[in-house]
């Protein structure tokens, strides 16, 4: 009995680790949104997405395009913050988990309040984290994009963000 109790005890354990890890690094790919830093966020991109994309290079300029865009525009990350994440769930050979993101952006006439996920994967079991944005996901893509989603992770339902006026 003191065994089962002490590997059940080192399991929880193992797994606060790995989210502990996933939010850490998650915080890591935020904060290199939210400062156009393109090369980070290439690292901690899942590399599906940025084969689908076409490539690093492609993956950068569209990057870079995007946030000349905003600039010119007048809008720019206020904020990006991160919820606790998920139970880890086993997906094939890798964990998977949901980690929630509120994401604040300033436009010129007001700001834009968005709640949206960042699917975490790690091939790893939990050491290394790459990251799909799931405002991409569609029923009809996730297994192209992630072929070993397991569907006990559920994705919640995209929401229309919040527009407040200045």
């Amino acid at each position: 009995m003191k065994i089962i109790y002490i590997a059940c005890i080192s399991f929880l354990l193992a797994s606060c680790g790995v989210q502990y890890t996933a939010k850490k690094q998650a915080k890591i790919m935020a904060e290199a949104i939210k400062t156009a830093n393109y090369e980070v966020t290439l690292k901690y991109t899942h590399p599906s997405v940025i084969q689908m994309i076409g490539g690093n290079s492609n993956f950068i300029e569209i990057l870079k395009s995007g946030t000349q865009e905003m600039k010119t525009m007048g809008n720019r990350y206020e904020s990006i913050k991160l919820g606790k994440p998920s139970k880890t769930v086993i997906a094939g050979n890798e964990v998977h988990c949901l980690i929630p993101e509120n994401i604040t952006m300033k436009l010129k006439d007001g700001k834009v309040i968005s709640k949206s996920y960042f699917l975490a994967v790690s091939k790893d079991n939990g050491k290394n984290w790459t990251f799909i944005e799931t405002a991409i996901l569609t029923k009809d893509n996730i297994k192209t994009i992630l072929p070993n989603y397991n569907e006990k992770l559920v994705i919640p339902e995209k929401k229309a963000p919040k527009h407040i006026k200045n």
